[in-house]
């Protein structure tokens, strides 16, 4: 089973789809509402895929749920999610992204 086999399965699923997925201070976000806004950002990604690449998604983002939705969405895309350290600068920062 995939990540993105999980996610459509804890977010259709009556049994867990209205379960808490993300509790984040007073945000709270169910497994149907993780798996839709999951769809949402895969529509995105999938809207800016390369047509001749491996599909690799750079992420550079805080730890917050946004960073949930990109796994999601990259996962329900197809796409390889690819941390980018924000500790980085310059050069060090560019080599990362590049690669």
């Amino acid at each position: 089973m995939t990540v993105a086999d999980l996610v459509r399965r804890n977010g259709t699923d009556p049994a867990i789809r209205d379960r808490p997925f993300l509790l984040f201070d007073d945000f709270v976000l169910t497994h149907a509402e993780y798996y839709r806004e999951s769809c949402r950002w895969a529509q995105m990604l999938l809207s800016r895929q390369p047509r001749h690449a491996p599909f690799h998604l750079g992420v550079l983002l805080d730890n917050l749920p946004e960073y949930l939705l990109a796994l999601g969405g990259a996962a329900l895309a197809g796409a390889t999610v690819v941390g980018i350290n924000n500790t980085q600068r310059g050069d060090n920062l560019a080599r990362d992204i590049v690669h």
